[in-house]
């Protein structure tokens, strides 16, 4: 490759915040030329795989039908044109592709959680099988944050190559979490608990509403939710119904919020509260502890145990409803704790900046091309 020329990346992933991250950090880079596959907001034809819903189930059982081969075209044309494939989330059309096609071109990819570690528990064997292919002999390169997740990874899918494994950060906390942690006071009357997970049961908001209640300082505390389909389904109205039987106070956002929404919340609240069924690590934890929001999380999440200690969060058994409301009442009066946490956290996520990620990128990318 000549030293003038641009580098041509293929950008394949599932619509969300870490994917449009990325594409705007490396089109940001003047050697990087980007196509983007299934991100938020369609620049191009080849957006138009965005995984959408339809308007009837006949438009989307055809869709479905049409989406594996559209997406083996894409990736036969584009892998012509490119130096690189980065694959975000490995879904299921993705898989299916790098398993038939013969690539010519190295493939970068950068898993989340969900699309390897549940489908290890409970997907049939022979998509088992077909995973630990793909693994083995269609990718270049995998990019792990933590080290918990790689170890995980390695016994999950028994992949013995350890040249094709990288430990670095790459999921950055946006620009508006490392405001002045101090520049919005918190209120000395009230505690502002924050529930920040999209409202689904999988993130155990039930559990809190349950911890709460029995609260000695029921009475002071507003749960504050986001409820970011703005859809009022049984399960968010059940939450709402709990809250009013027991006189908590809440407050809740039907929309999704920008970043600096986001932000200003973390500075408000007290506790930042993570207690879902598993996690990978959640971004949330980071962004609110950087705003001296005090980390609350689920001490059965492996991950969120490794990444967080005793000194810069909080450990609750969200299933022992007595145990963590006292865990949390005493966390309340507990300000010099608040103090410790903020400056522990601030000083541990101070690397994650938009740029720092940018560098770790560029890094990865020349890494396969040599």
């Amino acid at each position: 490759m000549s030293k003038n020329q641009r580098i041509k990346i293929c950008m394949w992933g599932t619509k969300g915040p870490f994917f449009d991250t990325h594409i705007k950090l490396l089109s940001s880079f003047e050697e990087f030329t980007l196509i983007s596959i299934g991100s938020w907001c369609p620049k191009d034809l080849y957006d138009s795989i965005a995984f959408n819903k339809y308007d009837s189930l006949l438009k989307g059982l055809i869709e479905i039908f049409k989406r594996p081969f559209r997406v083996i075209a894409f990736f036969l044309k584009l892998d012509k044109w490119c130096d690189v494939h980065i694959i975000h989330y490995m879904n299921v059309w993705y898989l299916l592709a790098l398993l038939v096609l013969p690539l010519k071109k190295p493939v970068i990819y950068i898993p989340y959680g969900t699309d390897w570690r549940g489908r290890g528990k409970n997907i049939n064997y022979l998509f088992k099988l077909m995973f630990r292919y793909v693994m083995q002999r269609k990718i270049s390169l995998i990019v792990f944050e933590f080290h918990f997740n790689l170890k995980r990874f390695l016994e999950m899918w028994d992949i013995k190559n350890d040249q094709k494994f990288v430990l670095s950060v790459i999921f950055p906390i946006r620009s508006p979490f490392y405001m002045n942690a101090h520049s919005i006071r918190k209120s000395p009357d009230y505690f502002l608990v924050f529930s920040p997970r999209a409202m689904h049961p999988f993130y155990n908001h039930h559990f809190l509403v349950e911890i709460i209640s029995r609260s000695k300082f029921k009475k002071q505390i507003i749960l504050l939710f986001i409820n970011h389909s703005k859809i009022k389904d049984k399960y968010l109205k059940d939450i709402i119904s709990r809250t009013k039987q027991e006189g908590i106070k809440v407050s809740l956002i039907n929309r999704l919020l920008s970043a600096d929404e986001m932000a200003r919340l973390f500075l408000i609240s007290d506790f930042n509260v993570n207690i879902p069924f598993d996690d990978q690590f959640g971004m949330s934890i980071m962004e609110g502890a950087l705003l001296c929001s005090v980390p609350v999380l689920n001490k059965h999440i492996r991950s969120y145990r490794e990444l967080m200690g005793q000194k810069n969060a909080i450990f609750i058994d969200p299933y022992s409803i007595k145990k963590a409301s006292r865990t949390i009442d005493n966390a309340i009066v507990n300000k010099k704790l608040h103090k410790k946490m903020c400056r522990i956290n601030r000083k541990i996520f101070r690397n994650r900046s938009e740029s720092h990620v940018l560098n770790n990128l560029t890094e990865i990318i020349f890494r396969v091309l040599e």
